[in-house]
């Protein structure tokens, strides 16, 4: 029985499986094309009326039963019997059982997709009836095709062609947003091209077209669209085109500008065509669905979080790349960052990446934050400073400097998503520094809290989320607790089901046989497993030597399908030898180029490929060629170089063998130079065997981390140079690191994390050393700080005294007058605690006077800050204000807003105890102010009381 095919969108066909239906006349078409369409039951008046309009009743029913018998004669002549005519004495009708109507099926597809998604599948199955619909629409409705002496028909003809095409312009829009969301950019492009084919002057068509451009990063193809767009609404309408598309050709062009232009660097080299790059974002749909539906939960409900878990080379960050082009084309901002594996961590390494590119191209950064947070951020990112000299340096204590740098990475987010939906990326996470992760929890908590439309998307590797190491917190444990301060949602990302893999075969050889297809396909996945690195890089291998260097995407699938054994032996077991077979096709220079990257770790720039290589730019440049060709390479804006999966760096740098990769970290430490980050050193320095030269820079990236208050990450790096000087030194650290320096910054980094028993123990090895070494600054030093901590960890007053006594002691014998200065103030300090005004007082002047002779300027203002504390326990007013006072005009200068906003809140204590309380209440106010600005919870708790005393005075209150 075979099954009937009527197709009426476009010149009518019809048919029985492959066998083409002729009809004697062309009424007996339009019969079945008006009982088709119209569906239902209808008279044999009206049917006559229709199409033999001149004809008296008669004459008209005797027509109609002729063409009715021709019709059916037709349709039955194609089958075994099966009639889709339902015939009455008075009524006909159409039965559409195993019927395929293009008709129908648009009707369908344009109903399901004006219907709202229930839930998970529907999305799909929604896709799959469109995609089928608009396949099928050949054109208008029976296109061609009139009946001269049935106006009426012609009529009714002419009013489904308008519907029908009014609703596969429905289906194409719906369509390609849905194949847009799902990440299938190819199959979006096509759908949006044929709707402004169909529909030349809807300008939603042309729009939809530059989105999709912009989806795939295509600029250029978005302006051209933008172009054709203007042209056609010119010359046919002569209208121009809407804000809305205008927007999005501003878009386009600003991207197009920050690009090429914006950073004054040189544009990027086009994408070469590879087959990695080539392979379309297959068996992802859903997800990419899931993260579509979560932009917009964000944009109508505030922050969320989401992370895509997988193995490596499961596709996670290509999913999150295809998402971050969808977003940034519905005019999301996209911020991305990475953290990597290889190499010395960076503190803040991901975060100062997702700050670049705002702080660099924005043209008034002014515009999106104030100064204050401004100083902030240019810890992180130093060339802020560059583009606005006159910003000051900043300054303060550890502990609050670190919350105002997180405040001012919440608030440029902030900012950034007032303008549009933010969207961050922090790729592969499992590998971030705990500063960073101690960022992002601050910032994703303000944001909800806030109700700001962020979506922070982070990829982690499903083997780094059980456990934890080191001192590193335990990435499962984070995402707990970022759970906890947002909407987080976890999607993970599984291998390529068997016709996933037969889809993806498909689209690189369009002609190849489905049973060729379904043998190569079905081996590739039993081989291959479906995971997506493994299966590009097999699929490389597959194209064999001959295709290996070149643009062409495709794949011979049926040479492949003569001969499994020909499969066999081009592919090696295991995805490690498929790459080593790749890289045994290397030319010498393009293997020393990539061995080059793989010790560098991060990007590389061209320049220092060549000198670790060692191979002159004449050579290096075909080779450069070679790798990028290849695709182990890839090309960043920025014209530095990283390689395409970190598998292939892996596999990459084992393989050079343990001589070549000394010789080559020695290369890398002599060209980086100290203008490097000092972890970068350490690490090449590491890895070439220079041991003193890994614990002198080991011991600057501590002090760089701390001095950013990435303190985890700074702890790692001291205890790495402690450690090496153990094992590798025998104990004696090297002549030129500050070994003193070095253990009292650990100590510092302890405190700060809280770990007081383990900062105990470094500063009591810090005394033992500098008492065996006959150390008196050491000794003093270390006693100050276990005063300190003595005071933090336990308010263990007798005990800080009896340290500090003993410290003042081993100072003054030494005429150590820096070491006697601080111990003099902590004496202060003590006294405060204490409620000792007198001891505190007579402390704090001999710190003042010493710190004066050594111009020890910041502890100055310590000193003349505890004074003034100390002097409101008497109530000498007048030294309150004097000292408080020099205090702020000190701090103020230096930038240091939460020490100015204190001493301004005792100068509103000084200026009302001396009956100037309008003045108290200015600098009450103004304390107040700056930190409320800054969002300092304990500057407004210590400006507040004293803000209400003046304002109770003045009569306010």
């Amino acid at each position: 029985m075979g099954r009937l095919h009527l197709a009426l969108l476009g010149s009518p066909t019809v048919r029985r499986d492959d066998h083409q239906i002729v009809f004697p006349t062309r009424k007996a078409l339009a019969l079945l094309a008006y009982l088709a369409t119209e569906g239902g039951a209808h008279t044999r008046e009206a049917l006559t009326a229709l199409l033999w309009p001149e004809s008296d009743e008669a004459s008209g029913r005797a027509a109609l039963r002729s063409t009715l018998n021709l019709l059916r004669v037709a349709l039955r002549s194609a089958s075994t019997g099966l009639d889709q005519l339902r015939v009455t004495r008075d009524i006909l009708a159409f039965d559409p059982a195993d019927c395929a109507f293009d008709v129908a099926t648009l009707h369908a597809a344009t109903r399901a997709a004006s219907a709202p998604d229930p839930g998970q599948g529907t999305g799909e199955r929604t896709l799959a009836l469109l995609s089928m619909a608009v396949a099928g629409y050949r054109g208008d409705f029976l296109a061609g095709f009139t009946l001269r002496d049935a106006p009426g028909f012609d009529d009714w003809a002419s009013v489904q062609r308008e519907a029908w095409h009014r609703r596969f312009g429905v289906a194409c829009d719906k369509l390609s947003a849905l194949q847009s969301e799902a990440g299938e950019s190819a199959a979006a492009l096509d759908t949006a091209a044929r709707w402004v084919a169909h529909d030349a002057l809807n300008e939603a068509a042309h729009r939809r077209l530059i989105e999709i451009h912009l989806a795939t990063a295509n600029r250029a193809a978005a302006l051209a669209a933008f172009a054709a767009c203007r042209a056609i609404l010119a010359r046919d309408l002569g209208t121009a085109p809407s804000p809305e598309t205008l927007a999005l050709a501003e878009r386009a062009r600003e991207g197009w500008s920050m690009s090429h232009h914006g950073d004054h660097r040189p544009p990027p080299r086009p994408p070469l065509p590879g087959l990695a790059e080539a392979l379309p974002l297959v068996g992802r749909a859903e997800e990419h669905r899931r993260l579509v539906r979560l932009f917009h939960s964000a944009v109508q409900g505030g922050a969320l979080a989401v992370v895509l878990v997988g193995e490596a080379g499961i596709g996670k960050t290509r999913l999150a790349e295809a998402f971050l082009s969808w977003a940034a084309a519905q005019g999301g901002v996209v911020l991305t960052g990475r953290a990597f594996e290889a190499g010395g961590r960076l503190p803040y390494g991901p975060i100062v990446e997702l700050l670049r590119g705002p702080l660099a191209h924005e043209g008034e950064p002014g515009a999106l934050l104030s100064a204050v947070w401004l100083v902030e951020l240019s810890r992180l990112w130093p060339e802020l400073r560059e583009r606005i000299p006159a910003l000051p340096p900043p300054t303060g204590d550890d502990a609050a400097a670190q919350t105002r740098v997180f405040e001012a990475v919440a608030r440029l987010g902030a900012a950034l998503a007032a303008r549009g939906p933010l969207v961050l990326l922090v790729d592969d996470v499992q590998w971030a520094d705990s500063a960073s992760l101690d960022l992002l929890r601050y910032v994703a908590r303000r944001w909800a809290a806030s109700g700001a439309s962020v979506l922070l998307l982070l990829t982690a590797r499903t083997e780094a989320l059980p456990v934890a190491e080191g001192d590193h917190p335990a990435l499962a444990e984070w995402l707990a607790a970022l759970g906890r301060d947002l909407p987080l949602t976890r999607l993970a990302l599984d291998a390529l089901a068997p016709e996933e893999t037969l889809r993806l075969l498909r689209t690189l050889d369009p002609a190849a046989t489905e049973p060729d297809l379904s043998r190569v396909g079905a081996w590739l996945h039993r081989e291959t497993g479906g995971q997506p690195f493994y299966l590009a890089e097999t699929l490389k291998v597959l194209r064999g030597p001959a295709q290996a260097d070149s643009s062409a995407s495709g794949l011979d699938v049926a040479t492949l399908a003569r001969d499994e054994r020909t499969l066999r032996s081009l592919l090696p077991p295991g995805v490690r030898e498929v790459i080593r077979a790749q890289l045994g096709r290397l030319a010498p220079p393009a293997a020393a180029l990539l061995v080059a990257g793989a010790v560098l770790g991060q990007d590389a720039t061209f320049a220092q490929l060549c000198q670790v290589a060692g191979i002159g730019e004449a050579a290096a440049l075909p080779a450069l060629d070679e790798l990028l060709r290849r695709r182990l390479l890839r090309e960043d804006r920025a014209g530095g170089y990283h390689f395409a999966h970190d598998k292939i760096r892996d596999v990459t740098y084992t393989e050079a063998g343990e001589a070549r990769r000394r010789v080559f970290h020695r290369r890398a430490f002599e060209v980086l130079g100290a203008s490097a980050p000092a972890a970068h050193l350490a690490h090449h320095a590491a890895g070439a065997g220079l041991t003193d030269e890994a614990i002198r820079w080991g011991v600057a990236a501590g002090d760089a981390a701390l001095h950013l208050f990435a303190v985890r990450d700074a702890i790692a790096h001291y205890e790495t140079a402690r450690q090496a000087v153990a094992e590798r030194l025998g104990g004696i650290w090297p002549e030129r690191v500050d070994r003193h320096r070095c253990l009292l910054n650990l100590g510092r980094a302890y405190e700060l994390v809280p770990a007081f028993d383990a900062a105990r123990a470094v500063y009591d090895s810090l005394l033992d050393h500098g008492r065996e070494a006959t150390q008196p600054t050491t000794v003093v030093a270390a006693l100050n700080r276990l005063a300190t901590l003595a005071v933090h960890a336990g308010r263990d007053i007798p005990r800080a005294a009896t340290l500090l006594h003993q410290a003042r002691m081993i100072a003054e014998s030494d005429d150590d007058r820096a070491g006697l200065a601080e111990t003099e103030w902590n004496l202060a300090l003590l006294g405060v605690y204490t409620f000792d005004a007198p001891g505190a007082i007579a402390h704090g002047e001999r710190a003042l006077a010493l710190a004066g002779e050594i111009a020890h300027h910041e502890l100055v203002a310590r000193v003349r800050n505890t004074l003034a504390q100390a002097r409101t326990i008497i109530a000498d007013w007048s030294g309150v204000a004097d000292a408080a006072e020099a205090a702020r005009v000190w701090y103020a200068a230096q930038g240091d807003r939460a020490l100015e906003a204190e001493c301004l809140a005792l100068l509103a204590a000084a200026r009302t105890g001396l009956g100037q309380p309008r003045e108290g209440v200015a600098a009450g106010r103004e304390a107040l102010a700056i930190s409320q600005a800054i969002e300092n919870a304990w500057g407004r708790a210590y400006a507040a009381p004293n803000l209400a005393i003046a304002l109770l005075d003045v009569g306010a209150l």
